[in-house]
């Protein structure tokens, strides 16, 4: 599977990464016909039409499917090493993610993301998995902005953080869900009495104390599963 930048009426365009992998590594040809996403739940079909030096179009596009749009939103403190935010992301966006940002917490370890690489690595995650549906990139903010996010974009917004007293476990629902994830070194007592202040669950994930972007995988995952 393939994806398209850009759609318009029967025509869909491709940029340089994708033409590496139809046309230099796979070896199709004008007059080929190919599945691609849109990154928007879409799948459709098109006949390789024109090839150029830095991409390709396809013609005759017929849409072929839809799928249901993930209800799954992550909020999570980057980590100091980038290639475990990348690993979290890409097992994510197979799994079924809506959308992410990173919030920049008290005990957060960065505040700069490579935020086009990650979403390079969203595309080709979806592309791997058959899964049609793109995250949503928010980029960086500020805990307190992340957290009026989560309830301007789910019905459900959760936090986990490691300290004790009674949380709710992650179960299936109909409507979306926003999960805010701490840096290594856990959400402040202050950042904690805020989010519930704003009606955020504690969330339990387990008896184990998990990494940051384990415990992100792991609420995508249980509130995932269906």
């Amino acid at each position: 599977m393939f994806y398209a930048y850009r759609l318009e009426g029967k025509s869909a365009w491709f940029d340089a990464t994708e033409k590496r992998h139809a046309i230099d590594a796979l070896r199709h040809v004008e007059g080929v016909r190919i599945s691609f996403t849109d990154g928007r739940g879409n799948l459709y079909s098109g006949q390789i039409d024109v090839v150029g030096k830095d991409g390709f179009c396809c013609s005759g596009v017929e849409h072929m499917q839809t799928a249901s749009r993930p209800r799954f939103h992550l909020a999570m403190s980057a980590v100091k090493n980038h290639d475990r935010i990348e690993w979290m992301l890409e097992k994510c966006c197979e799994i079924g993610l809506a959308s992410i940002v990173f919030p920049v917490c008290k005990r957060s370890e960065r505040s700069r993301i490579q935020m086009e690489r990650l979403q390079r690595i969203a595309v080709s995650a979806i592309k791997q998995s058959g899964n049609l549906w793109l995250p949503d990139f928010h980029g960086t903010k500020s805990f307190y902005e992340c957290v009026i996010l989560g309830q301007s974009i789910a019905n459900h917004t959760f936090i986990a953080h490691c300290m004790e007293g009674d949380k709710a476990r992650a179960e299936s629902f109909e409507s979306d869900v926003f999960v805010f994830i701490g840096p290594e070194g856990d959400f402040t007592d202050e950042e904690v009495q805020e989010a519930k202040a704003q009606g955020y669950k504690p969330l339990g994930l387990g008896k184990s104390r998990l990494r940051t972007e384990t415990a992100a995988l792991a609420a995508c995952v249980l509130f995932n599963v269906r």
